[in-house]
């Protein structure tokens, strides 16, 4: 008995936490600025883990000079964006703030913000064509747009959330930023390189040279082993770090995304509203007659008929 107590307990502990993620997740605009979240903290994380690694060993940029671009970009961006990102929360505000219909119009402001941080990071991706320090400065660029955008997406999140499930919903957001965004970054970048690595190993590394070996020994053609370079050096951080830089698109899709579904909620509301309007204007108009007593229609024709009758008997007469 005390087992099967327990048990219920439990059942009915992970039922009341699991309803209102249940609802959270009916939500359309709030799973899709959540996205958005999560994607522009995987892309700051992953930024400030495997930008000095790109500069040095895919570029090719002298360590010291890669080392203080970085430098710069970790200490001043971030701090800035953060500056810029308040005064854009404020700017919400006095045009009307996240909640009701104004959460539309700060949607679309938001929007340009994040088509920003998208083109700065395929400003990056340029690097063939650019000077480092021109590079560098589109980096920069995109930390600062990133965390300037940050403040206003949580904003909307949070407005975009029933009050009743605000609890929920600071738990929910949480665990998705560490898990998905934070923690992500650097575990997903690091795999792709090392699968890059480990599938096309360099020439001087000791995987290549071992399968060489094998290769000579058995007389056998290894799969790669007829290439007569492996992954060059950097390779792998170049094509990690494009990837990250890629991701940035996210953002963007996700808040037009959450912009079409809050078009959609405004077109259900002014069509209640009208349908309610209307529904008011035909009840003035026409207002319902009071019910008559039972019987009173059958007296009505009993009598109009008794009169006929009479009319036509003096008629006859």
């Amino acid at each position: 008995a005390g087992l099967l107590g327990l048990l219920g307990e439990a059942a009915a502990w992970w039922k009341a936490l699991l309803q209102p993620q249940r609802a959270l997740a009916q939500i359309p605009t709030y799973l899709s600025l959540l996205g958005a979240l999560v994607a522009l903290y995987f892309l700051s994380s992953g930024l400030q883990y495997f930008t000095t690694a790109y500069l040095v060993v895919g570029t090719g940029l002298p360590p010291k000079l890669a080392y203080s671009y970085v430098a710069f970009i970790l200490a001043t961006a971030p701090a800035c964006g953060v500056v810029a990102g308040t005064g854009f929360v404020a700017l919400l505000e006095r045009l009307g703030g996240y909640r009701g219909r104004q959460r539309l119009g700060a949607l679309r402001s938001l929007g340009p913000l994040t088509a920003l941080c998208t083109v700065a990071a395929l400003g990056a991706l340029l690097n063939p064509v650019l000077t480092s320090l021109q590079e560098a400065a589109f980096l920069w660029a995109l930390n600062f747009l990133a965390t300037a955008t940050l403040p206003a997406l949580s904003g909307l999140i949070k407005a975009a959330v029933p009050r009743d499930l605000t609890d929920a919903y600071q738990a929910s957001s949480r665990m998705a930023v560490m898990l998905l965004g934070k923690g992500a970054a650097p575990v997903a970048i690091g795999w792709v390189m090392h699968s890059i690595l480990q599938a096309n190993p360099p020439p001087d590394s000791a995987a290549a040279q071992a399968a060489a070996a094998a290769a000579a020994a058995s007389s056998q053609v290894v799969p790669g082993s007829h290439r007569s370079a492996g992954c060059p050096d950097g390779c792998a951080a170049r094509v990690a770090f494009r990837l990250l830089l890629g991701s940035a698109l996210l953002p963007l899709l996700l808040v037009c995304v959450a912009c079409c579904e809050e078009l959609r909620r405004r077109d259900r509301e002014l069509a209640a509203q009208e349908e309610a309007d209307n529904g008011k204007f035909q009840t003035h108009r026409h207002p319902r007659s009071r019910p008559r007593p039972a019987g009173a229609e059958a007296a009505q024709a009993a009598a109009s008929g008794g009169g006929g009758g009479d009319k036509s008997a003096g008629a006859g007469q």
